[in-house]
């Protein structure tokens, strides 16, 4: 079914050695191997973790906002054209029907009753968890916007704020370019 493989050769794939060396080096192996047939040498664009996981991550990521807004056979033919179009991206395309039971799989987790809720509450959750490790900064973010539009520079105001410039730019504040 033009299915393949993780190839632990990859640079993107996590080789864990245990145990005993191996007793011979690739550079060995290939002396015994005839090598004269043409072997593609670029692995397919699946960055080393499988064409079915890929589809997967991308289609997933964009289902949970549609979630709340679509019913389960419309969100099933939303998320069918993402993941099509994403599945051409590959050097070999997977079957559509294995394209139908990702998006499938995708579609009843979030039409269940309870995702909407669940994830709202999740959300709320990873939120409050911020806010309690990182304090709520909406009065440092009004300050740093109003000294930012005086023409402080960047390095000043994350000094008397006590934070990095770079948080700075995660705020939207940046250097004004000259």
């Amino acid at each position: 079914g033009g299915n393949l493989i993780k190839n632990p050769c990859h640079n993107a794939h996590m080789v864990y050695m245990t145990g005993a060396k191996p007793s011979y080096e690739l550079a060995e192996l290939a002396e015994h191997l005839d090598l004269q047939s043409p072997i593609k040498t670029d692995a397919a664009n699946d960055y080393g973790y499988g064409r079915n996981f890929s589809v997967f991550e991308h289609v997933r990521h964009q289902a949970y906002p549609l979630a709340e807004t679509h019913s389960y056979s419309a969100l099933e033919s939303v998320l069918t054209g993402i993941a099509n179009e994403y599945n051409q991206r590959f050097d070999e395309p997977l079957f559509p029907n294995e394209i139908k039971h990702i998006v499938r799989s995708i579609a009843r987790y979030c039409s269940k009753k309870d995702f909407t809720a669940s994830h709202k509450t999740w959300s709320e959750l990873q939120s409050h968890r911020s806010k309690m490790r990182w304090g709520d900064n909406t009065d440092k973010q009004k300050q740093a916007r109003i000294w930012a539009s005086e023409g402080m520079k960047i390095g000043v105001i994350a000094e008397r704020l006590s934070i990095s410039p770079r948080t700075l730019t995660r705020w939207g504040i940046q250097k004004k370019l000259k």
